[in-house]
């Protein structure tokens, strides 16, 4: 089948336009999951930097295994567990 140089040029733009297409598509969706992961890191960074400064690091180091059922571990959990659940982590 002999195809027209119009046709020819019209399938070739079209290929052209289909591939920048696909081009643009992919370079968006890698800068936007790109951008969207640093957003995530920061809130990450910023709710971890929140529960470091509600909680006493040497008292908490204290903690051994076992200590489960202690007044101040419970105290601990439940401060983690209000920060994660106003989070949404």
């Amino acid at each position: 089948m002999k195809l027209s140089l119009r046709a020819k040029i019209n399938i070739t733009f079209m290929i052209l336009g289909i591939a920048v297409s696909l081009l643009l598509g992919a370079f968006s969706v890698i800068f936007i999951t790109r951008d969207e992961n640093q957003k995530v890191r920061q809130n990450l960074m910023t709710i971890a930097k929140i529960a470091a400064h509600s909680i006493d690091g040497d008292s908490c180091a204290q903690v051994k295994p076992g200590d489960e059922s202690t007044a101040y571990y419970r105290g601990v959990v439940a401060k983690l567990r209000l920060l994660r659940k106003d989070s949404g982590v």
